[in-house]
């Protein structure tokens, strides 16, 4: 799931202006599951990402913000997933 973020510069003393940030919270049972889960889909994860297989084990709940980008990047199906495999980032408990 994208989350959007808007901060103000105002609080700063800065010049007044705007920035977006956009926020990634990628579940990672979603992502083996696009893979076609079971078997060798943290294989086939890893070389779609140019990672070690153990890199990809390593995941928690949440893909890393860098593996996320990629893989939307890659695969913009990823992006279009049901809201329900995504999760706010506002009601995430895990830092990445």
């Amino acid at each position: 799931m994208v989350t959007k973020v808007s901060a103000s510069s105002e609080n700063l003393g800065l010049q007044p202006m705007r920035t977006e940030v956009t926020i990634l919270f990628m579940k990672t049972s979603t992502v083996v599951s696009f893979f076609g889960g079971g078997r060798g889909a943290k294989s086939r994860i890893a070389r779609a990402l140019g990672v070690s297989t153990a890199a990809v084990a390593k995941w928690r709940e949440f893909v890393p913000d860098g593996s996320a980008y990629q893989l939307i990047q890659r695969f913009p199906a990823l992006y279009d997933l049901d809201k329900a495999d995504c999760v706010d980032a506002s009601n995430a408990s895990q830092t990445q």
